[in-house]
C-alpha cells in the first residue's frame, strides 16, 4: 500500500463513520421518540431494540468498507486500517447507548444497575459478533489473488435456480416493484440499509432466483442513499 493508496482509505473510512454515525443517530433520536410514545421507554425492549440497531448499523460499516477499500487495494495493510476504524466507530456506537439507558432507568438504584449491566453484556456480545465477521475477511485481504472455486451445479433437467446467478432484468423490475409496494403500504419501514437487503432477498429467494449478495447490496445501497439524503 502507498502513499496514495493509504490515503485514499483513509478518507473513505473517515466519511463512511460520519455517515453511518449520522445516520445511526437518527435512527436512535426517531427509535426513542416512537417508544415514548408507546410508553415502552422503561422496558427493557428499548435496549434491545437499540442494540439491534446498532448492530445493522455495524455490519453496514463492514461490508461497505471491506468492498470500498479492497477496491483500492487488497492487502494485509488495508485490513489492518478497516479495524482501526471500525474499533473506533463502535467506540462511537455505544456512546449511543447512554441516552436509552437513561431514559429506560428513570431512577437510580438495583434496577438501574441491572439496566445498564444488561446493556454492557448485549453490547459486547454484538461487538464480538461483529469483530468475528470482519476476521472472515481477513483472508481475502491476506490471499487476494486466490479465488473461491464454486461447487459445480447438479445435474438437473429442471434447475431452481438462474444457473447464471444472476437475475434477469425482468425479475428485477419485479422486485423493485414489491419494494415500491411494500414502501407505500407501511409493510417495509426500513430503519438500516440491512432491512432493504433482506426484503430484496427474500423476495428473489421467494422467486427462486438466485444473486449474488453483493449485487443486491449494490442495489440496496441506491435506494437506501436516496431515502436518506439530506432534503434540498
Amino acid at each position: 500500500m502507498n502513499s496514495s493508496q493509504e490515503a485514499q482509505i483513509r478518507l473513505i473510512l473517515e466519511h463512511q463513520s460520519v455517515n453511518l454515525g449520522r445516520i445511526a443517530g437518527k435512527h436512535l433520536t426517531d427509535m426513542i421518540a416512537k417508544s415514548a410514545q408507546q410508553k415502552t421507554l422503561r422496558s427493557g425492549h428499548t435496549i434491545k431494540a437499540v442494540i439491534a440497531l446498532l448492530d445493522d448499523i455495524a455490519r453496514q460499516y463492514i461490508a461497505e468498507a471491506v468492498e470500498k477499500v479492497a477496491a483500492v487495494v487488497q492487502d494485509i495493510e488495508a485490513f489492518d486500517k478497516i479495524v482501526g476504524h471500525f474499533t473506533s466507530f463502535l467506540t462511537g456506537l455505544e456512546a449511543n447507548l447512554e441516552r436509552p439507558i437513561q431514559l429506560a432507568i428513570g431512577a437510580h438504584g438495583e434496577t438501574a444497575v441491572s439496566i445498564r449491566q444488561a446493556a454492557s453484556a448485549l453490547f459486547a456480545e454484538m461487538q464480538d459478533n461483529a469483530f468475528r465477521e470482519l476476521e472472515i475477511h481477513k483472508f481475502s485481504f491476506q490471499n487476494p489473488a486466490v479465488k473461491a472455486v464454486p461447487a459445480p451445479l447438479p445435474a438437473t433437467k429442471n434447475p431452481a435456480k438462474n444457473p447464471g446467478g444472476k437475475p434477469l432484468a425482468a425479475h428485477w423490475d419485479a422486485m423493485w416493484a414489491e419494494i415500491a409496494v411494500q414502501l407505500h403500504e407501511g409493510d417495509l419501514k426500513p430503519e438500516t440499509q440491512a432491512d432493504i437487503e433482506r426484503t430484496m432477498a427474500d423476495y428473489l429467494d421467494s422467486m427462486d432466483i438466485s444473486a449474488s449478495e453483493s449485487t443486491v447490496r449494490w442495489r440496496a445501497r441506491r435506494l437506501w442513499s436516496r431515502m436518506t439524503q439530506p432534503e434540498t
